[in-house]
């Protein structure tokens, strides 16, 4: 917060942060954060988090869209793929632009890059939102341990904060 007041950053983001996360942070912050990034697709799809981030005007970015490619071959998306005549990876990134989600897919190939930004001539149908919306297996690419080290990380600097909060809340009282 204290960069961006002296305009040497020009938005806040957070990284993995659960709706408990958003909350304490909001509870003890003058800033929103501009974007959310985390991993969300229509088999981790977190509707609650995409929500509560809309409402309170937070953007979505995915992390992993495409989960490396990894549920390409699933009956829902490859059905999707002949009806739209579209790749897999376009369905992905499609439904989640239809989200409106922000979405970075992560390719080294040209060709695939090219693909990837080919999803603005078409639109999923409602029922094909729905669902792949209904998908949802949890499923995530990022390992716990990874997840838990980055909430760690998380809670520290949370703590360091109120710590610096409370001190300046602590000096304003003196006055």
């Amino acid at each position: 917060e204290e960069i961006a007041r002296e305009g040497k950053a020009h938005a806040i983001g957070v990284s993995n942060y659960t709706i408990h996360h958003l909350e304490e942070l909001l509870n003890i912050s003058e800033t929103i954060p501009t974007v959310n990034q985390f991993e969300t697709s229509p088999f981790s799809y977190q509707k609650q988090l995409i929500e509560y981030c809309k409402n309170k005007r937070i953007a979505v970015e995915a992390y992993s869209p495409l989960r490396k490619g990894l549920k390409f071959t699933n009956n829902l998306i490859q059905e999707l793929s002949k009806f739209y005549n579209k790749t897999p990876a376009q369905i992905f990134i499609r439904w989640g632009l239809q989200h409106q989600i922000i979405q970075i897919p992560k390719s080294g190939n040209k060709d695939h890059l090219y693909e990837n930004a080919n999803v603005f001539d078409f639109e999923l149908k409602s029922e094909d939102m729905l669902r792949l919306d209904d998908i949802n297996e949890n499923y995530r690419i990022i390992d716990d341990p990874h997840l838990e080290k980055k909430r760690k990380e998380a809670e520290l600097a949370e703590l360091e904060l109120k710590s610096i909060l409370s001190e300046k809340m602590q000096k304003e009282l003196k006055k």
